[in-house]
């Protein structure tokens, strides 16, 4: 069942609602487990790269620090009209931040491959990793309000007992299609036979 759950979409049956809500808390569980490994990973990357300084970080990456641009209200955005000079510094900034990339495309199919010097890929890693925390948490926050939601299915006059077959999208349950069956009203079937054992002869 758990290897359906990282199908997407996929089509999952449960024995009961109380099958489909450990499912959830546990995939609760372990994308939390995910989210604190890679918060742990991220956090060791930057402590090292502040160990290391930022101008050596810009001198291995041919690049000078950023200058706080005067007149930006301390967030680095201005409050004129930019100029023609702003327009190029701008679409120049643009282009840098998609240096470091090797893409290869195929039909709907990119990938996209990290190059450049160290410097340059360690900064890639450090901001996939912040996408990465970022997703899983919002993952977490919409598998705790599907999971709210289910439980609450009772009151709304889903039978608990009742067999479910939920489509998940992205781990995420999308849709609840109930079964009139339940298990305890499942046909059940007994097993019969007879044994024919020939006496004992005594000699």
């Amino acid at each position: 069942m758990s290897r359906d759950l990282q199908l997407s979409p996929s089509m999952v049956t449960f024995e009961n609602l109380d099958d489909l809500l450990s499912a959830i808390d546990e995939s609760i569980e372990i994308h939390t487990r995910a989210i604190e490994r890679y918060s742990d990973l991220l956090g060791g990357i930057l402590r090292e790269t502040l160990g290391n300084g930022p101008s050596q970080q810009y001198q291995e990456s041919n690049q000078k620090p950023p200058e706080q641009k005067k007149n930006s209200g301390g967030f680095g955005f201005l409050k004129s009209q930019p100029s023609g000079d702003n327009k190029k510094v701008a679409r120049s900034k643009l282009e840098e931040e998609q240096k470091g990339w090797t893409v290869l495309d195929y039909q709907d199919f990119s990938l996209k491959i990290a190059t450049g010097q160290p410097a340059q890929v360690t900064a890639k890693r450090t901001e996939s990793l912040f996408k990465i925390v970022e997703a899983l948490k919002s993952k977490v926050a919409s598998l705790q309000t599907a999971r709210k939601f289910l439980a609450e299915l009772p009151s709304r006059g889903l039978r608990s007992n009742q067999m479910l077959s939920v489509v998940f999208k992205d781990g995420i349950p999308r849709q609840i299609l109930p079964s009139l069956e339940s298990r305890d009203k499942r046909a059940r079937f007994a097993f019969v036979t007879e044994f024919a054992i020939e006496p004992m002869r005594v000699r």
